[in-house]
């Protein structure tokens, strides 16, 4: 690993187990990036290995790539008054109203063909808020810079994974700090909550942008560092093209719901007992599939229609394959032109 540049892999209680925060020690000042859940097991890894690093809290700044509670639960506990750095775009998030999310998600997974009462309780968990009372983050920018040590980290706006979802390049080392937006051997999830948002469209945008920087090492939010940043980048927007034909696949001649929709494709998933009983992986797999659904719905080749306040997905273009595959040929024409 480079010098004075630490991954501390932080336990969580939810797959993929673990998550990692990386450390970037300075002689006056040291940055923590995604310092993890609000555990208390999450916390003592942290502490442990920070002061065998001999970093303090508070000679810290922190980063969070992304609001998510994995990432950024601990910050607010660990920083203190200590500066905290978040996309500007992800701010929003942070400070959003919990009841009226979770309620307005709920009725929308509802709409969908979720169950309710499983939608009531995974929600209460997964749009659960970090304690923010004394949280005043500073908004990072597109192009905006953060120099730590010998560091010299650009911010880059990557969102899809989240509405305001960074990453970090430093390009003398060409070495990007990727969060969630790309992972080495999982696909990171997009899911879409509202009728509005299209985030596959903005993620495959982004992957786009990240695949023109080109950067050699990746130091990702979960698993492990790797190279070959454009091979991976390909695999994903690969991954999500062979997802969409599945679901037109799926569809067929029929109109059905976005659950139904979820039940008939497949996944690859590890679930323990507690997912399995919380049902944290179908719930992913369903915010998956809204994703796609929106990102078909805006290319105009299904249609959405609401019958008795369920609402139905059905296929309008008879050429719908031919139209996605143009969309996704043009696509990889653009990242090797």
């Amino acid at each position: 690993m480079v010098l004075n540049l630490f991954i501390v892999r932080i336990p969580i209680i939810w797959p993929p187990k673990q998550v990692n925060a990386y450390i970037v020690k300075g002689v006056n000042e040291s940055l923590i990036i995604d310092a993890g859940p609000d555990l208390f097991l999450s916390k003592v890894v942290l502490q442990r290995d920070l002061e065998r690093i001999k970093v303090d809290f508070k000679r810290s700044v922190f980063l969070m790539t992304h609001s998510h509670i994995d990432h950024s639960g601990l910050i607010e506990r660990c920083a203190g008054g200590s500066k905290v750095y978040v996309g500007y775009k992800e701010v929003e998030s942070l400070f959003k109203d919990e009841k009226e999310e979770i309620k307005n998600v709920v009725a929308f997974a509802v709409e969908n063909g979720f169950p309710e009462h499983t939608a009531a309780l995974i929600t209460r968990f997964m749009f659960r808020r970090h304690p923010k009372k004394y949280l005043e983050p500073i908004p990072l920018r597109d192009g905006d810079v953060i120099e730590v040590g010998d560091y010299k980290f650009r911010c880059i706006e990557t969102p899809g994974h989240t509405r305001g979802h960074i990453c970090l390049y430093d390009q003398e080392r060409r070495m990007l700090v990727s969060g969630d937006h790309i992972l080495s051997n999982i696909t990171p999830n997009i899911s879409s909550w509202s009728y509005e948002e299209d985030l596959l469209s903005t993620y495959l945008f982004s992957l786009k942008r990240t695949y023109e920087i080109n950067a050699h090492l990746i130091l990702p939010g979960h698993g492990r560092p790797f190279i070959g940043l454009r091979r991976r980048v390909l695999e994903l927007i690969d991954h999500y093209r062979s997802r969409l034909l599945e679901i037109l696949n799926v569809i067929g001649y029929r109109s059905c719901d976005a659950y139904w929709i979820t039940s008939k494709m497949k996944w690859n998933m590890k679930s323990s007992f507690w997912d399995h009983m919380l049902g944290v992986q179908e719930w992913l797999a369903f915010g998956e599939t809204l994703a796609c659904l929106n990102f078909l719905v805006k290319l105009r080749v299904i249609e959405r229609r609401t019958l008795r306040g369920r609402a139905l997905y059905n296929i309008t273009d008879v050429d719908a394959i031919e139209v996605l595959n143009d969309y996704f040929s043009r696509l990889y024409k653009t990242l090797t032109s």
